[in-house]
C-alpha cells in the first residue's frame, strides 16, 4: 500500500504517513494529467476547494437530471443544490473522520464522514412539498450526487497514486 492515502480536502497536501506533504502547482498539474474535465473540476473544487469550479459543476449536474427527467427550474435548483451540498458535506460532529472521541464509529453519520441534508431539509431547498420530493426527485438528486462524490474520490485516489 502506498504511503500516500489521501488528498486532503480543501488544501494542496497530501496525507503521507501520518503528516501532511505540501505540494506544488505543478505536482497537482502532472498528477491531474489526462483527467477529463468533469474529473478536474471535481477534484478541483471537491478536493482543493476551488469554487471557480461550481458553474461547471452546476451546468453538468442539470445535463444529467434533465437526462433523467427533471426540468427547468427545479433542474436548475437541484444543480445548484447538488453542488453545494458537495461543498459542504462534512459531517460537523467527527469533522469528516469517521470517528467520535472515543475511536468509535460517529453516530451522526454512521462512520462515513459526511453529513448530507435531510430530505426536509433538500426539499425546503427545492421549494416542493417533502412527500413529492421523496416520491419523484429524491431517487435523481441521491443518483447524480453520488456519482459525482464517486467520481471525486475515484479520481483523488487515483492522482493519490500517480504521486505515491
Amino acid at each position: 500500500m502506498s504511503l500516500i492515502t489521501k488528498l486532503n480536502p480543501k488544501s494542496p497536501s497530501l496525507e503521507v504517513g501520518g503528516s501532511f506533504a505540501s505540494l506544488s502547482q505543478s505536482d497537482i498539474a502532472a498528477a491531474m494529467t489526462g483527467l477529463d474535465a468533469l474529473q478536474e473540476a471535481l477534484i478541483r473544487f471537491y478536493w482543493l476547494g476551488d469554487i471557480g469550479y461550481a458553474a461547471y459543476l452546476r451546468d453538468q449536474a442539470i445535463i444529467e437530471l434533465c437526462n433523467r427527467g427533471v426540468e427547468g427550474e427545479l433542474a436548475f435548483k437541484m444543480g445548484s443544490v447538488i453542488v453545494d451540498d458537495l461543498a459542504n458535506s462534512t459531517c460537523s460532529a467527527c469533522n469528516g473522520t469517521g470517528e467520535n472521541s472515543k475511536k468509535r464509529v460517529c453516530g451522526h453519520c454512521d462512520g462515513s464522514g459526511k453529513k448530507g441534508l435531510s430530505d426536509r431539509e433538500l426539499a425546503k431547498r427545492l421549494e416542493v412539498p417533502k412527500t413529492s420530493f421523496q416520491r419523484r426527485y429524491k431517487e435523481d438528486y441521491k443518483v447524480v450526487y453520488a456519482r459525482f462524490e464517486f467520481i471525486a474520490n475515484a479520481t483523488a485516489r487515483q492522482i493519490s497514486h500517480k504521486l505515491g
